[in-house]
């Protein structure tokens, strides 16, 4: 039997309780049951992984390539808290789409070491660029964040929406 057989099955005997091994194996047989085969990865593993998705997107109107990367959860974040219309304490909550795409590319068109190109300070000139490469850049923003339908709804706390892997527009 193969190393992860054998934690797996040790681990159904633990769950059962028919075990008569110390605590201490007794929960890594549990905890190895749960990761796969993997292993549960460290703080410093997390953090050092390199996990935010980039991709080139040709842009023709602009004269060439535009590199997207996806947010981070500080980026989301921030993007999120933008997209909630101020609003009285009992007012419904409201998303703004104002200058959606802008709002979301100077986050994700950065430079090959990752520098944003647009400041945020620049979001009204980009803004001012064609809807078609804007939106292109857009779409692909969107999916390397995970944005969809589905987290708009989250924003404005309808809990009943159907989960959709569709973009925030159409």
């Amino acid at each position: 039997m193969g190393a992860a057989k054998g934690w797996c099955a040790m681990a159904r005997q633990v769950s059962d309780g028919a075990h008569d091994l110390p605590e201490s194996v007794a929960t890594a047989a549990v905890e190895a049951s749960h990761d796969n085969g993997k292993g549960l990865l460290s703080a410093a593993q997390i953090i050092q992984s390199s996990d935010i998705p980039r991709e080139v997107v040709s842009c023709p109107e602009w004269g060439g390539n535009v590199l997207i990367k996806g947010m981070t959860g500080r980026e989301r974040d921030a993007f999120e808290a933008e997209s909630i219309k101020s609003r009285k304490p009992g007012d419904p909550v409201e998303v703004s789409f104002e200058n959606i795409r802008s709002r979301l590319l100077v986050r994700c068109i950065v430079d090959e070491n990752d520098v944003p190109l647009f400041p945020e300070n620049n979001m009204q000139m980009l803004s001012k660029k064609s809807a078609i490469p804007l939106d292109r850049c857009f779409a692909v923003a969107q999916r390397l964040s995970g944005l969809t339908k589905e987290d708009v709804e989250e924003l404005v706390g309808n809990s009943d929406a159907p989960h959709s892997d569709e973009p925030l527009t159409e």
